[in-house]
């Protein structure tokens, strides 16, 4: 069942290229504001090649909530919550 969104080629376009750089599918959905199962859907049969791998495994060990993305969620909940 389709909920009615519908996204440009363009979009796509850019989640394949993103793959392609080396991203994650979850850091695509991210920064182009979908879903990880459509990026998934849209970058099937995208192969990362091993450096690109090893970068991803550096970067999922980084800290998650640093000060700066921590701030920017103590604006939102004042937002939401005011």
């Amino acid at each position: 069942m389709n909920n009615g969104r519908r996204y440009t080629e363009i979009v796509r376009d850019k989640a394949r290229a993103l793959r392609k750089n080396g991203l994650t599918h979850r850091e695509i959905a991210e920064e182009l504001g979908v879903s990880v199962g459509i990026v998934f859907l849209w970058t099937k049969g995208i192969v990362l090649s091993m450096e690109q791998k090893k970068a991803i495994q550096e970067r999922r060990y980084k800290p998650t909530f640093t000060k700066e993305r921590r701030r920017k969620l103590s604006q939102l909940a004042k937002i939401h919550l005011s």
